[in-house]
């Protein structure tokens, strides 16, 4: 049975050879930082799973409102591209369903690391408490969790490049003839709407840059039973997220470990915390994880 041009949108991975074009595959990168607090750092050891929020909630709400700022200029652009006025009822499409169409941005989930692993700017979120990094080392990492990943783009020109591309890829899939409605398809605008929802979370302000920031983005599937939606309680409002399991059931001193090191943020009791982390890791059997001390000075 042949596919129809929704699904063969689906199956081309021509986004994540695009994306690649512009964040590298992550082959380089030994080590992603992961700057949270002590809550955040028991609770990873312990459950042994990473933590995904959704992407457009709450504090990540302006980066998708960015995100769809880029994709109007972007549609707006394709709009006077005389060569694709066959396919102009579906860059329509793409700008009317694009901005409602909530169910595809509300099964988008991901994780947050840094390239940089002393970074004052990261530390300053925690300046009312301790803050740790989390070394996650890379490899292990990225090979066992299926979702894409890569580095932020800064760039505002690269990142309508990078929507434009995907876009013109999908519309050249779309046969010049094609009528879903009478052939009984799925809407192929629907389809490469979900491909860039995948894509903007990876979208971040220029001004944010000295971040250095890598992200993972993960689709939760409606058949995927292990993922499920849980909810937490924040002062702005209730954040949703899902957990991803490591590769190891149980932590142990092997290779395939995910973390290689925690390092504890400038704080007044620094050494203490730092030997506390160091017993904590011990109790739970845990060896190979080496528990360092930021080398910024606390600002008082």
């Amino acid at each position: 049975m042949n596919m129809t041009p929704a699904e063969l949108i689906i199956e081309d991975e021509s986004d994540i050879e695009i994306l690649q074009e512009y964040t590298g595959s992550g082959e380089d990168i030994k080590i992603l930082y992961h700057y949270t607090n002590l809550e955040g750092l028991i609770g990873i050891i312990n459950s042994n799973k990473l933590r995904l929020t959704n992407s457009y909630f709450l504090n990540d709400s302006t980066e998708y409102e960015h995100g769809l700022l880029i994709l109007r200029i972007v549609l707006r652009r394709l709009e006077r591209d005389k060569t694709l006025s066959l396919k102009f009822n579906y860059i329509q499409g793409l700008k009317t369903k694009g901005f409602w169409k909530n169910s595809l941005r509300d099964g988008v989930f991901t994780a947050s690391f840094c390239i940089k692993k002393d970074l004052l700017s990261q530390w300053r979120a925690y300046s009312g408490g301790i803050g740790v990094n989390i070394g996650f080392l890379s490899e292990p990492m990225l090979d066992y969790v299926d979702a894409m990943h890569g580095k932020a783009i800064y760039s505002v020109k690269n990142q309508a490049e990078i929507l434009e591309k995907i876009i013109r890829a999908c519309l050249e899939i779309i046969p010049l003839d094609y009528d879903y409605v009478s052939a009984g398809h799925k809407d192929p605008v629907v389809a490469i709407l979900a491909k860039i929802f995948l894509i903007l979370p990876f979208f971040k302000n220029r001004h944010f840059e000295e971040e250095t920031e890598y992200r993972i983005v993960y689709r939760m599937k409606l058949s995927d039973e292990k993922h499920l939606v849980k909810h937490v309680s924040l002062s702005q409002g209730i954040k949703s997220y899902i957990e991803l399991p490591f590769e190891s059931k149980e932590w142990n001193s092997s290779t395939t470990n995910e973390i290689g090191q925690v390092t504890v943020g400038p704080a007044e009791h620094q050494s203490r915390v730092a030997n506390e982390i160091k017993e904590f890791i011990k109790m739970k059997g845990i060896t190979g994880i080496k528990v360092r001390r930021s080398k910024i000075p606390l600002s008082r």
